[in-house]
């Protein structure tokens, strides 16, 4: 007889958590709160997990602001990463999403759209068709892609962004709240928004 499934999620109190706490709740999936990074990040603690583990995990999950820090914690994971799909969200059966990834409620993820590792992707975001999210990517409440948009890695996408047809974002970019994004943005540039 399989083992039922039982997740560890790694977190450091964040809001995130609490969306894969929800979602895992929903699907009736068994978890448990592993606090492994503390607010220093100077030390991380990882228990026993994996298929011959004590403790009982049979899978992980990574959440946190920081792609840094998701990218790490998941490189030391030895168990296998699970998404966290929220049964609210539409995700077509065309489109990819990566273990590890958390997809939020009223999320829409269209055809042939690859959302990569680790990525968190908010409620009501849009990322349309043929899109390209790269791993720990943060797709933030509201935001819209158009086609063929590619975010790069550890890119962190602002609530209320619209993101129009074709535009590459560059790896550890930032785009702040409410811009509207008609070119492609190099790796590590921050776009900041326009307040009146």
């Amino acid at each position: 007889m399989a083992r039922p499934m039982r997740v560890a999620i790694f977190a450091n109190g964040t809001a995130q958590r609490r969306f894969a706490e929800e979602i895992f709740t929903l699907n009736d999936i068994g978890f448990s709160v592993v606090d492994s990074v503390p607010p220093d990040h100077e030390q991380l603690w990882l228990p026993d997990i994996g298929p011959g583990s004590q403790c009982g995990f049979t899978h992980a999950i990574v959440c946190g602001a920081w792609a840094d820090i998701k990218e790490e914690i998941t490189s030391l994971i030895p168990a296998p990463l699970i998404s966290a799909l929220h049964p609210d969200a539409t995700i077509s059966q065309k489109a990819v999403v990566w273990p590890g990834s958390i997809v939020n409620a009223r999320a829409v993820i269209l055809n042939e759209a690859v959302v990569g590792i680790g990525c968190m992707i908010h409620a009501g975001v849009v990322v349309s068709h043929d899109c390209q999210i790269g791993d720990f990517a943060n797709l933030s409440p509201g935001c819209i892609l158009g086609g063929s948009v590619e975010v790069g890695k550890g890119a962190t996408i602002g609530m209320g962004v619209t993101i129009y047809k074709g535009v590459k974002i560059g790896a550890g970019a930032t785009i702040h709240n409410g811009v509207d994004v008609f070119k492609d943005v190099p790796e590590g540039k921050t776009v900041k928004a326009r307040v009146l």
